[in-house]
């Protein structure tokens, strides 16, 4: 019985592929989600893998299990999944996490990142890379409630996470600013996810 309501769900999926000819995980197929509680409530950021378990087994045949990567603050959300793989096998795992509803603009929201070295086996402690202000749901000009016909719409915020050759980590989102608008914010990291650019 899967959707909103009385139930769980599973819901913003999201895929990476490692193609890295350095990667000991080379083949492998990544799929993030996030798991909601009944009415929306509690939710958990989930992974499985597929493939990419050694030379000669690149190809995807059969996914793991799901296993939870991360859960939230007492009280707080976390969603919008977002994983890139680095050049050496390196997972990296960029989500959103916030208290106060879908479209809060509490300025503790953040975006966050986990990384695995072992093939999403294990995860570092999650990193706040920044706070940000969530885009308003439905975003203005204001109906009565999202998809109501009269120019509201839903929105979300979402984080996107790249890697590239050199290994550089590379991570945008889009941000309510001077409660007008809303612009897309880059930051990078050099060091593996240790720090962040500005």
């Amino acid at each position: 019985e899967v959707g909103p309501g009385n139930s769980n769900f599973d819901d913003k999926q999201w895929m990476a592929v490692d193609n890295s000819l350095f990667s000991p995980f080379l083949g492998r197929v990544y799929v993030t989600w996030t798991k909601f509680g009944a009415q929306g409530g509690q939710s958990s950021i989930w992974i499985s893998h597929c493939g990419g378990d050694g030379p000669g087994q690149e190809v995807c045949e059969e996914f793991s299990d799901g296993t939870v990567v991360n859960k939230p603050v007492a009280g707080g959300l976390v969603q919008e999944s977002f994983p890139a793989t680095g050049p050496e096998g390196e997972l990296y795992i960029a989500f959103m996490q916030f208290q106060g509803g879908f479209g809060s603009t509490r300025p503790h929201s953040g975006i966050w990142i986990i990384k695995s070295t072992d093939g999403g086996q294990t995860f570092t402690e999650p990193l706040r890379v920044t706070t940000i202000r969530q885009i308003p749901s439905p975003i203005p000009p204001v109906g009565f409630a999202a998809n109501d016909g009269s120019n509201s719409f839903r929105t979300g915020t979402a984080p996107g996470v790249a890697v590239t050759a050199d290994g550089a980590v590379h991570l945008v989102w889009g941000e309510w600013v001077n409660s007008t608008q809303a612009e897309v914010r880059y930051v990078r990291s050099v060091d593996g996810g240790a720090t962040w650019s500005t």
